[in-house]
């Protein structure tokens, strides 16, 4: 029942002649929640970035009308065979709630038909916003029932289209960070083969020879690199997480972007983060997620565990939100934001959101 309290409280607003015809912007820059995808940038470019456009509301006006619901219907129609694949896949959207709402509305819109045809009005006819949400007469509760549906899935598009922004931005966070990693890479082999080769070449981490924690989570010659082997490796119970490669600079160098890039958790010395790569199993499941306990780490798995990347991060929030640490809750949504994350998949407040 909470979407159907949000659809009202929007109902409420957009009837009362309170929204004015452009989302209002707050002192930091960003939209009001509902409309923060129309000030979304480009990590990389600066310039605005939109998916597709927030689907508006009624405009205020001396009243509503069947013909303006339908055509309000119309724009939603428009909006959701517009959504990208990835908002679907990813759940930024649920699809099956939308089409509960569009067969309420359906309904609504046959009874409200029936209720002006039967007082002799036409589907022109008007209703004064007052009485829509007042619900004074049988005509305007008709009214009430078929907007409140479609407010519904305008909320519901409009959270997915912020959601996805969300999740753009971080994707384009990882990828410039790929690429600057890359180009790390490239200056520190470019520096290892015109030095002399001696011990002054290169960096502390290119001249590592020694797997880190003793190598206990390397993995056996025969399967490094062979994903689908190290999972299976990996699937048992009790059984340890491996990394996908025995390469103690590759692994080094994973372990210290954690620790630079990571998130820390309430406990002051956990560090968690989630690469855009895949870097090793963990429980018989290949995985992008690493924890780090001082001066090792391993993969873990993201989700499906207690011991999972996505397991961290809520007993965090749930910390901070015990301490009332808005600043920490600010961190850690950011965080998320940075490596392709909604942060408000993981409840965090609204009013701690980036």
């Amino acid at each position: 029942m909470l979407q159907q309290r949000i659809g009202n409280r929007t109902l409420s607003r957009l009837l009362a002649g309170g929204m004015a015809s452009r989302p209002t912007v707050r002192a930091t820059g960003r939209a009001a929640p509902e409309f923060a995808a129309l000030v979304r940038r480009s990590s990389t470019t600066g310039m605005i970035q939109l998916v597709r456009s927030e689907v508006q509301p009624l405009r205020r006006g001396v009243g509503v009308s069947l013909d303006a619901l339908e055509a309000y219907r119309g724009d939603i129609e428009g909006q959701l065979a517009d959504l990208h694949p990835e908002e679907v896949a990813r759940g930024f959207i649920d699809l099956t709630r939308v089409a509960e709402w569009q067969a309420q509305y359906a309904t609504a819109l046959g009874q409200l038909r029936t209720a002006l045809g039967a007082a002799g009005l036409g589907d022109d006819h008007t209703v004064l916003p007052a009485d829509v949400m007042a619900r004074t007469n049988a005509l305007a509760t008709c009214f009430h029932a078929a907007l409140i549906r479609l407010v519904n899935i305008r909320h519901a598009l409009n959270q997915s289209l912020e959601a996805y922004g969300f999740y753009r931005e971080g994707q384009e966070a990882l990828a410039e960070g790929s690429a600057l990693g890359e180009e790390k890479k490239r200056t520190r082999e470019e520096a290892t083969s015109s030095g002399s080769g001696g011990d002054s070449s290169g960096t502390a981490e290119d001249r590592v020879t020694t797997f880190p924690h003793k190598g206990k989570h390397a993995p056996p010659p025969k399967i490094a690199g062979k994903i689908r082997a190290i999972e299976r490796a990996t699937a048992g119970p009790g059984e340890t997480a491996l990394y996908l490669t025995n390469d103690p600079p590759t692994v080094v160098g994973w372990e210290d972007t954690a620790r630079r890039d990571g998130l820390l958790l309430p406990d002051g010395f956990t560090v968690v983060h989630r690469f855009n790569e895949v870097i090793g199993a963990d429980q018989g499941e290949a995985t992008s997620c690493i924890r780090i306990d001082g001066d090792h780490g391993h993969p873990i798995i993201q989700s499906g565990s207690k011991t999972g990347f996505d397991s961290y991060i809520e007993r965090a929030i749930e910390q901070y939100l015990k301490d009332a640490d808005h600043e920490n809750l600010k961190r850690v949504a950011v965080y998320l934001v940075s490596v392709g994350l909604d942060p408000r998949r993981y409840r965090i407040p609204p009013e701690d959101l980036p």
